[in-house]
């Protein structure tokens, strides 16, 4: 019996540690509030959009769908603790008349040869039904601030923080990048 009580505690005790969904999306906003003073986060999130534009122009095939929608990147950089990696959110209000759905693009940033190299092309793009996640008038698009918070929420599930607490995981921001990633870069910049 008092084994089990014992388990009961230790197990009561590590939930209560642990800290809930909203907190851990409090924690990234005040992370972004500090990253907001130093220029590494504006530099990549403006070198980002620079270098979606110039693919869009490119008229590189696998985003053209940039073109008919409305779009932005992101205020939250979702870096490493090194930063020299990040993951980055390109969110996208579909105009299409009869479209119910927006898009939250995930693009893997990385510092090589000391510069940013950013990866689109292998990484996921997260699907928001409006009919599905209980918007109200599924005909107007999320709005840009609903959006980012529909992808933090996801990324912090997906892993980014560590479950107890507002630890960056750096295993799961480094580990989407491979060789595999490159390799479809390399696919993507090619297909015209």
């Amino acid at each position: 019996m008092k084994n089990i009580s014992f388990l009961l505690i230790f197990f009561l005790l590590f939930n209560l540690s642990c800290i809930s969904i909203k907190a851990r999306m409090d924690c990234i906003e005040k992370q972004t509030i500090l990253w907001k003073n130093e220029d590494i986060k504006y530099k990549i999130q403006n070198k980002l959009s620079e270098i979606l534009n110039v693919w869009i122009d490119k008229d590189l095939k696998a985003i053209q769908y940039l073109k008919s929608n409305l779009w932005k990147v992101d205020e939250s950089v979702y870096f490493n603790s090194q930063k020299d990696a990040a993951i980055l959110l390109v969110l996208i209000q579909d105009t299409t008349k009869d479209v119910y759905q927006d898009n939250i693009q995930m693009v893997y940033g990385k510092i090589k040869n000391g510069k940013w190299h950013f990866f689109i092309y292998g990484m996921n793009n997260l699907i928001i039904e409006r009919y599905y996640t209980g918007k109200k008038d599924p005909t107007i698009p999320y709005t840009f601030e609903e959006l980012s918070n529909l992808g933090k929420r996801k990324l912090i599930e997906g892993g980014y923080l560590k479950k107890c607490g507002c630890k960056i995981n750096d295993e799961w921001v480094n580990t989407w990048y491979s060789e595999t990633l490159e390799g479809m870069h390399r696919d993507f910049l090619n297909n015209k």
